[in-house]
């Protein structure tokens, strides 16, 4: 229709450039997408590297603790007992960290959310949900560790060399 009614209106023949808005909007966010990406991709590579390292030190402690653990086996303690006692160091570790995570997310992520000229607020339980699944992950980590230790023969860790 466009080049029927162009010769009427203007000598000049050049083509009309017509684009979909959702397409103009997809192009104009390009970079704050990739950027996103880039985020959520250190982000889960920094939350398995800490779960690794979660790991190593809880390998770590429990090699170490391996007979105080079996003692407390052989003088009947329960193995729920026993996580418990030797869990409770890694949880308090844990809450300090996310009390401490928790406001500078908000503060990073609200200054981040600022730069966009049609700003969305902040929804805050994300963050939260956040903090608990981190939690749960570490928690599964150690009560993993420490119940591998604890459900192991108390002879068996009192007569090596550890």
């Amino acid at each position: 229709m466009w080049d029927s009614v162009k010769v009427n209106i203007t000598s000049n023949p050049a083509p009309l450039n017509v684009q979909w808005l959702s397409d103009m909007v997809y192009g104009d966010l390009k970079g704050p997408r990739n950027t996103m990406r880039l985020i959520m991709a250190f982000m889960i590579l920094s939350i398995i590297i800490s779960l690794l390292g979660l790991y190593a030190i809880c390998s770590y402690f429990t090699n170490q603790n391996s007979k105080n653990i079996a003692i407390n086996k052989v003088f009947g303690a329960q193995t729920r007992e026993v996580v418990g006692k030797y869990s409770k160091s890694f949880l308090w570790s844990i809450v300090i960290s996310v009390v401490i995570s928790v406001p500078v997310a908000v503060y990073v992520i609200s200054r981040y959310l600022e730069t966009f000229s049609d700003r969305i607020n902040l929804s805050y339980w994300v963050i939260v949900i956040a903090a608990l699944i981190s939690v749960l992950f570490s928690m599964i980590v150690i009560i993993g560790q420490i119940l591998d230790a604890a459900s192991d023969d108390p002879v068996k860790n009192l007569k090596g060399n550890n």
